[in-house]
This record gives C-alpha cells, structure tokens and sequence, in this order.
C-alpha cells in the first residue's frame, strides 16, 4: 500500500510541475487566443474570397498587420482599408485603429476538388444470377440482399478496373 501511496505523490508532483509548465506558457496560450480571435474577425469583416489570400498576422499598439498573397492584393487592400476597418468596429473589434497590408507568401491549403463520379457499367444478367445463387444461403432477407447488392458492386468495380486498362 505504501508503494502505491509513493507512486500517487511522484505522479502528483510530475502533475505540480506539468501545471506550472503550463503556467508559464498562457502567455503564449492567451497570443495564439488573440490570433485566432483577429483571424476570425478578419473573415468575417473582410469576406471568404479575401480571407482567402490574405491573413492578419500580428496586433501592436491599435494596428492589425495583414499578409496578403501578392502584392496586388495587398494594394487593392489599403484601397479598400477604411470599409474594411469600419466592418472590424461593426464586429466590435474598437481597439483596431488602423490595418496595415504588406506582402508575404504564404501557403494555402489546396482546394477540395470536386469529386467526379465514374460512369459505372450495369451489372450483367450473369452476375446478378451469380449473386442470387451465392446469397440464397442467407435466411435474413435485408441481409441476403444487401450480400448480393455488395457482390454486384464487387463485380461492377473489378469489370470498371479491366476497362480502365
């Protein structure tokens, strides 16, 4: 019993020292929070398609500095600063005086293709036989069907593979 009462105080102090590690690191913690906080503000206020190729990087003393993909949009940007500040105020960010635009690239992620469903062939009259035969075994008849529902898509991916080639 005492060993196990030694082990709960060595992982309560590993858990002391973990808590204290942490401790030090809010200040980091509480920077990242603000960064998140400026990039969802940024969304909102500048839109989709501008989040998209630009992003604030940095809040000191009243300005948001802003890294845009190129520097055609860092420019069409600081056209467009007043709008797009007054949106920030709407949003209730009051501490943002002024936003800076500077050009930086940065990597974004790739966009989702958009998914392209194959044309599949019909099963033929053969196989859909076949899967009959090999699923009358079952006695559950949503379980037989969905065997030969499976056995069929088995069969039309592996003739769909043959014609690829």
């Amino acid at each position: 019993m005492k060993d196990t009462e030694n082990s709960r105080a060595d992982h309560v102090s590993d858990l002391i020292r973990l808590g204290e590690a942490v401790g030090a690191s809010r200040e980091t913690r509480s920077r990242f929070e603000e960064y998140l906080r400026y990039a969802r503000l940024w969304r909102m206020a500048a839109g989709e398609q501008i989040a998209r190729v630009s992003r604030p990087y940095r809040f000191t003393g009243g300005i948001l500095y802003v890294r845009c993909m190129t520097g055609v949009w860092a420019e069409e940007l600081r056209n467009n600063a007043p709008e797009i500040l007054d949106r920030l105020l709407g949003l209730g960010a009051e501490e943002i005086k002024e936003l800076r635009f500077t050009q930086k690239y940065f990597r974004l992620p790739f966009p989702a293709e958009p998914a392209v469903r194959e044309t599949l062939p019909e099963p033929e009259p053969a196989e859909i036989e076949e899967a009959r035969r090999l699923a009358a075994v079952i006695s559950d008849p949503e379980l037989r069907k969905a065997a030969e529902k499976a056995y069929l898509a088995q069969k039309i991916r592996e003739t769909a593979e043959k014609n690829r080639r």
